[in-house]
């Protein structure tokens, strides 16, 4: 996983000129909820503190492509290299939700996702989203996440 500037959503792949246009407007103007989009994708706006990493599961997807991006603030991803069966399941998957959680102890790589950058997750990638950086101010983060259904 890596974090990729907002000015380069137009490149990716998974991503429409409708999200983009949905990205710009919530830049200007943030509000909180779901949005509806084409093709069965959809987005959720939302704004958390980010938390310690021993108090967030790791968790993994299986039908939707999630693109992870910050509109304000920061967050921490850990993204695992080890694939879900070697996790054990906090609760069984959630096929409404797409999330399946999950714990355990990992080796894992830190990614520092800040303002107006963004990260792609392919369904079955494992990670923890929403952490804290260790011994750093905390601060509210206003983060978009679409889902975009992995068939597209």
């Amino acid at each position: 996983m890596q974090t990729i500037s907002i000015s380069g959503l137009s490149k990716n792949k998974v991503v429409t000129n409708e999200m983009i246009n949905l990205v710009k407007k919530l830049t200007e103007q943030f509000e909180v909820g779901q949005y509806d989009l084409a093709n069965g994708a959809f987005a959720v706006a939302e704004t958390f503190n980010a938390k310690p990493a021993d108090t967030v599961n790791y968790q993994t997807h299986k039908k939707y492509i999630r693109v992870h991006i910050i509109l304000s603030g920061f967050e921490m991803f850990l993204s695992s290299q080890m694939r879900s069966k070697t996790f054990l399941e906090v609760a069984p998957y959630d096929t409404e939700t797409d999330v399946l959680y999950l714990k355990g102890e990992t080796a894992y790589e830190p990614v520092l996702l800040q303002s107006e950058e963004f990260m792609v997750v392919y369904p079955g990638e494992v990670y923890k989203s929403g952490v804290a950086i260790p011994k750093a101010i905390s601060c509210t983060v206003k983060k978009l996440t679409i889902y975009v259904p992995k068939e597209q």
